[in-house]
């Protein structure tokens, strides 16, 4: 006979996807993907890709996204578009990118899921998703 404390409903990991697509005018543009500091995808992306990983439920997380091998032109573009960032089914993109920070060669650092420059897009979680998504859509105060 099963107890209640011998069941487990809850999953303990996440699952994070991630969509990029590149716009590749003037050459083939470079990503470096890391979820935790674990490399999940580099290399040249000439067609859109899609990424998924899984998160501890209980862990912070960091999404890393660095863009590299860009060649400026005044016309001719080169870059890569985040078209959705889902941690367990919930898109950060565009809502929540005003949280994530973008470190460029040009000091561009607005909010954007457009990465237009050589440099490192991140999303940095500092504690369990949840608890964080619960603060930042302002729900109250979240007993622990």
């Amino acid at each position: 006979m099963n107890r209640f404390s011998d069941l487990q409903d809850i999953n303990p990991v996440i699952l994070v996807g991630l969509k990029l697509s590149p716009i590749s005018n003037n050459g083939i543009p470079s990503v470096t993907v890391m979820i935790n500091n674990t490399v999940i995808y580099s290399g040249d992306i000439s067609d859109p890709i899609i990424l998924t990983h899984t998160i501890e439920l209980m862990s912070p997380s960091c999404v890393s996204i660095e863009l590299s091998k860009k060649l400026y032109h005044p016309i001719l573009e080169t870059a890569v578009v985040i078209d959705y960032l889902e941690f367990d089914g919930i898109d950060m993109i565009p809502g929540y990118t005003h949280h994530a920070s973008y470190t460029n060669d040009h000091n561009d650092n607005q909010p954007t899921s457009y990465l237009g420059f050589n440099g490192t897009w991140q999303l940095d979680i500092p504690k369990p998703f949840y608890h964080w998504f619960h603060d930042v859509t302002g729900q109250g105060l979240l007993l622990q």
